[in-house]
């Protein structure tokens, strides 16, 4: 009976056996958590500062017979090398030598005699092991201990831990509710996406992530003082979050008060001593205020306490640029690619621009684009765009492009990737496809403002108003940014040249309201004030032209030498070249904090020759050079000083080394042809005017310069040619029409130059040497009171241009009307004392018509300005014939 109960049973238990087992595994997966538990609290304390001990992996996903060994070992019944197991180091071995001892021998790293391997990847860190990280950084910075019960630990930003499953399911809700407002953030539906975040406060008032977003989103669509109360409110909340604190500095540091972002760094930087993205950015401020020793013991801080870290290396690296320290800059990026296991490929394509642009080492500068390309992947598009502009520079205009549209097809794609290549296309002449190619993008990113923004750019160049208007308007809404609204203001302005009347007063206001409206965006972007500034200027408001620099220096702008510039450059239009010469003195000599200042030196460089200080101006590009030896523009400067020193073949180096720098630079192609053609090398200019057209087809001067060249070899088709086909490349530029109607002029065809001149006007009618040669025109043709009449029309759109008043002079003293004429060139010399001609003509007529006394004081007056070698006859020559006078000038402009 036994035997039949038992063998009964078997089907049953054969049935049950796998259950049996199930149960006994989950009471050891329930044994191994106590067990990891354990060896967590006990053995494993993970701290960023110094990590000691056995990098543990999760019981649960370890095989089984792994798992009881490091039971044994616990246990005592059997013991491991550590070096059988992954052992963390201590972050302070890896340091290098440059952060650990921050007393350098002049500049000078100390030498290293260990080779550097790359950081294992920190193993993920549990909250009390993160907490536990962030009290010992806090004890070694001198703080003391984060005061929180112990049992009460919780993340930065969100509200205390329960084990009731009512909460884990609220939390639950919070995040899935915040991965959607993030979702609808992504996709541009910003409103949406505020609502889901304040849905998430609602649930968890202690939701410091929540907090951060709604302020950033209020940022971003320029609701400034909401930005501010919902961080005020945020930290309120999470007196903790250390990302609060620290986006709120920077939001201060954005709008220019930096007393408040420096007080909301020193609060995060309490809380989490070395935090690096706190070292970074308040570094950034610190080095805005050029000081230098304090960013340097931020960014050397934080790579003590948290260990390696990309962004503080590369910002480091360019702080010793900024203080002359460029060779420690490389060394600093050696060291950071050996110490770093992340984002190496940001280092790369750091250390590339700091080869490219201090160094002039193009080649390495390629070699580290192309380990950058590869160690970043097809996401990473930072380094395709770098390495596109790279060749774009060299002139290999196809193999960028080539670059672009394999990181496309590999699967690499992004708004800076289609703007590079839209940019690329666009220079080339190809407009239309450079629109098409930003349009595709729109549709793949349609969260990427700077997308819109540069389609409207394009365009405008087509004349397509209404169309960038709407893409302007657009990525305003997506982001308002200062670039869009600095983009949308100069269209405008410029729309308001063709108007007349009430339209026109309502057309610039539109673009001061757009103005103000950038400035509301960021108050320290330098180019917007010079754009505004230029506006006021051009519509003759030079009080308002003047406080817009001025506003523009009190905001203490990053790019501060630029709105110095400009300020230096309205001065020079109302011909105080005092001030001048003070405010581009004043950018190189405030540039503490080493910013490239080529184009202050280009700017003081040109001043000093207009006022024929051919010495002073080459002392000026000399140390240029010497600065920025591969800076084109200043090559350039160098080679117009060289020639003007009768120096032909230093000037023929200086221009070849500024082609040779920057392809596109299409300055440097007209000045080296201008000059070949000067010295009747006619082939050769020739030569260069065409490849210079090859690399910048779009750019109006060269077409023009070409054209006079042809002009005065009286190749008269070809150069109505050159001419024609500048106009339809660059319509807006005028002294192509200025030009062509001296030819049609020469060629005695008055009504087709007269056509060609209104043109040109209607381009610009501010433009004086238009006006020049229309009256010019009118009195060719026996017009003498339609001439008299246009002078007086182009006086008053053109008040400040002193050759018009002198060529207006020229016109009366022709019809015997000494007085006016003499009046007239007077007042050409009090708006531009610089004007040699002005003094020749006037000279020479008191001369001619007996008045011994008032020739000489004109020649004491002009050799007071120019100097005592400055000799009436050395320019009689140049203004005995005013119809070769006026056509050489004009083609000279």
């Amino acid at each position: 009976m036994m035997l039949r109960h038992r063998s009964s049973m078997a089907p049953v238990a054969a049935s049950l056996w796998p259950i049996l087992v199930f149960c006994s595994l989950i009471q050891l997966q329930s044994s191994m958590r106590v067990v990891e538990a354990f060896l967590a609290r006990n053995f494993f304390s993970v701290s960023n500062k110094a990590v000691v001990g056995i990098t543990m992996p999760r019981l649960t996903s370890t095989p089984l017979h792994q798992n009881r060994l490091l039971c044994r070992m616990v246990l005592g019944e059997t013991t491991a090398s550590a070096t059988h197991m992954n052992v963390v180091p201590q972050v302070a071995d890896n340091i290098s030598p440059i952060v650990q001892d921050p007393q350098r021998q002049n500049g000078q790293p100390q030498q290293h005699h260990h080779k550097h391997q790359h950081q294992p990847k920190p193993p993920e860190q549990s909250h009390r092991q993160r907490r536990k990280a962030k009290e010992e950084r806090r004890k070694v910075a001198g703080l003391t201990a984060v005061g929180t019960k112990k049992g009460h630990e919780q993340p930065y930003g969100t509200s205390r831990m329960h084990s009731s499953t009512k909460y884990h399911q609220r939390k639950g809700l919070v995040v899935r509710v915040y991965q959607e407002a993030q979702r609808e953030a992504r996709s541009g539906r910003l409103e949406k996406a505020e609502e889901l975040f304040r849905r998430c406060l609602t649930m968890d008032r202690k939701d410091g992530r929540s907090w951060l977003q709604l302020a950033q989103l209020a940022s971003r669509r320029g609701r400034q003082e909401e930005a501010r109360s919902y961080f005020a409110q945020g930290v309120s909340e999470c007196p903790e979050s250390v990302h609060l604190l620290q986006s709120w500095a920077m939001l201060e540091h954005k709008a220019g008060d930096l007393e408040k972002a420096c007080e909301l760094f020193e609060k995060g930087m309490a809380q989490d001593p070395g935090n690096p993205y706190i070292a970074h950015a308040w570094g950034q401020l610190e080095r805005k205020r050029a000081d230098h020793d304090k960013a340097r013991t931020l960014y050397m801080d934080s790579l003590r306490l948290y260990g390696p870290w990309a962004q503080v290396y590369m910002a480091l690296a360019e702080l010793e640029v900024e203080t002359g320290h460029v060779e420690m800059a490389r060394q600093i990026f050696e060291e950071a690619l050996r110490l770093c296991a992340q984002n190496t490929h940001k280092l790369l394509v750091a250390w590339a621009k700091l080869e490219e642009e201090n160094f002039g080492d193009w080649e390495k500068a390629t070699e580290l684009l192309l380990r950058a390309m590869e160690d970043g992947g097809p996401d990473f598009t930072d380094a395709t765009v770098a390495l596109a502009h790279l060749e774009m520079k060299k002139g290999n205009k196809e193999r960028a492009v080539d670059i672009l549209q394999q990181s496309k097809h590999q699967g690499g794609a992004g708004g800076s990737l289609f703007n590079t290549w839209a940019s690329v296309e666009a220079k080339a002449g190809n407009l239309e496809t450079a629109i098409k190619l930003l349009s595709e993008a729109c549709v793949l990113f349609p969260d990427d403002f700077s997308l819109l923004q540069t389609l409207g750019t394009l365009e405008v160049k087509q004349g397509h108003h209404e169309k960038a208007r709407e893409c302007f308007s657009q990525s305003a809404a997506i982001r308002p940014h200062v670039v869009t609204y600095n983009a949308w203001a100069i269209m405008e302005e410029r729309l308001a040249h063709d108007m007349r009347g009430p339209m026109r007063q309502v057309q610039i206001m539109r673009a001061r309201k757009l103005f103000m409206l950038g400035m509301a965006a960021d108050p320290s972007h330098g180019p917007l004030y010079n754009a505004y500034g230029r506006m006021e200027e051009k519509i003759g408001n030079l009080t308002g032209a003047q406080e817009v620099f001025r506003m523009g220096v009190e905001a203490h702008c990053p790019d501060m030498p630029s709105v110095l510039n400009g300020w230096a450059m309205l001065s020079l239009k109302q011909r105080n070249y005092a001030q001048a010469r003070s405010l581009l003195q004043r950018g190189l000599s405030e540039n503490k904090l080493g910013k490239n200042v080529g184009f202050l030196y280009h700017s003081l460089g040109m001043l000093e020759m207009k006022l024929g200080k051919i010495e002073d101006a080459w002392r000026v590009f000399k140390e240029a050079t010497d600065k920025y030896p591969r800076n084109s523009q200043l090559l350039v400067g160098a080679g117009l000083a060289a020639e003007k020193r009768g120096e032909v073949d230093s000037a023929r180096g200086f221009f070849k080394g500024g082609v040779e720098c920057d392809r596109l630079h299409h300055q440097a192609w007209q000045a080296w042809a201008v000059m070949e053609h000067r010295q009747g090398n006619v082939n050769t200019a020739r030569d260069l005017f065409r490849l210079g057209l090859k690399a910048n087809p779009d750019y109006g001067a060269l077409w023009q310069a070409y054209g006079v060249l042809e002009f005065h070899e009286e190749n008269w088709d070809v150069a109505r040619s050159l001419f024609a086909e500048g106009i339809r490349r660059d319509p807006g530029h005028v002294m192509l029409f200025q030009a062509w109607a001296v030819l049609e002029v020469k060629l005695a065809d008055y009504e087709k130059g007269k056509e060609m001149i209104k043109e040109g006007l209607r381009v610009d009618s501010r433009h004086g040497a238009c006006w020049s040669i229309y009256g010019y025109i009118e009195e060719k043709c026996g017009n003498v009171d339609e001439a008299r009449r246009v002078f007086e029309m182009g006086l008053k759109q053109a008040p400040d241009h002193a050759p018009l008043f002198r060529v207006y002079g020229d016109f009366e003293r022709r019809q015997g009307n000494t007085d006016k004429a003499r009046s007239l060139y007077q007042r050409a010399i009090s708006l531009d004392p610089h004007h040699p001609q002005a003094y020749v003509v006037l000279g020479l007529m008191e001369l001619y018509s007996g008045n011994a006394e008032g020739a000489r004081m004109v020649r004491e007056a002009s050799q007071a300005v120019f100097g005592h070698d400055f000799e009436f006859t050395k320019q009689r020559e140049a203004v005995s014939s005013f119809d070769n006078a006026e056509l050489g000038e004009l083609h000279s402009i």
